[in-house]
């Protein structure tokens, strides 16, 4: 460790003073030269160790998917027909663990890896197959339907609201009316439990809240168009609890009406 050096090297050079230059020699080829050289030799070995690993989990894949491939191949002629991947499909769609393939994405994957297109699966592809099914696809949102209006949708105007509505700056925005939503609901909560004649004030501010959440939903809705807004699980759970939120506290101002939805307005605060 070198740490008792100087009780060694101290006497040493004081003895005679061509010991320094033993001592330089050696800090040079023991400390650096060395313990680099060592470092070195263990981080090449550990750095082989992973891609051995990963050639043997390779190989592993390939025995196992080859053996799944003969399980299948019940007639043992070398490949598998359509029917035959399509029950494959149905059995791996029963497993919660792995991503769900739709038949309609199941065509499109088969009809790409068939590379001879005699509509039958070799061992080879039946691999690339086992490859992509486990690929969870990202789906194209449908076009806005104000889109048949080119003139109006991308205008400047619509294209600077679409950018405001997709900064970050509405988000805050968003997250702060949210905050001043949940005090006003404290305070309308409170007062409705003394009875205050004040609590109607609050109510129909909660109500003006309503509609701006309302707002915010449609020019969401305007700016992705409701194809892309609604593939968002977050905006699913937005939409529904906007439109629940707005019709409870339409109602409750009828009187037998006005505790069951007042209640609801706390679901807003709730994650996705």
């Amino acid at each position: 460790t070198t740490s008792n050096n100087p009780d060694v090297w101290v006497p040493a050079c004081k003895s005679s003073r061509w010991n320094a230059l033993f001592i330089v020699i050696y800090v040079l080829l023991g400390v650096y030269f060395l313990t680099n050289l060592i470092l070195a030799v263990i981080y090449d070995s550990f750095k082989e160790q992973p891609a051995k690993q990963l050639a043997q989990m390779d190989s592993i894949r390939k025995i196992i998917l080859q053996k799944a491939f003969d399980l299948i191949d019940t007639n043992g002629l070398g490949y598998l027909n359509k029917e035959q991947c399509i029950s494959l499909l149905d059995e791996l769609n029963k497993y919660r663990s792995l991503p769900k393939t739709s038949r309609e994405d199941f065509e499109l994957i088969f009809a790409e890896l068939d590379r001879s297109g005699d509509f039958k699966v070799t061992a080879e592809e039946f691999a690339d197959l086992c490859n992509t099914i486990a690929i969870k696809f990202q789906k194209e949102p449908p076009p806005s339907y104000l889109e048949k209006y080119p003139s109006f949708y991308y205008s400047p105007h619509c294209e600077r609201l679409k950018s405001f509505v997709q900064s970050h700056l509405f988000e805050y925005i968003v997250v702060f009316v949210l905050l001043m939503n949940l005090i006003a609901v404290i305070i309308e909560t409170t007062l409705d439990i003394e009875n205050s004649s004040s609590q109607k004030v609050w109510q129909e501010v909660e109500f003006i809240f309503g509609w701006i959440y309302v707002v915010e939903m449609a020019l969401k809705i305007f700016s992705l168009g409701f194809g892309a807004y609604w593939m968002e699980g977050q905006n699913k759970f937005d939409f529904v609890i906007t439109w629940t939120i707005f019709i409870g506290e339409t109602l409750t101002f009828a009187p037998h009406q006005r505790f069951l939805f007042s209640q609801m307005r706390w679901i807003r605060y709730l994650p996705p």
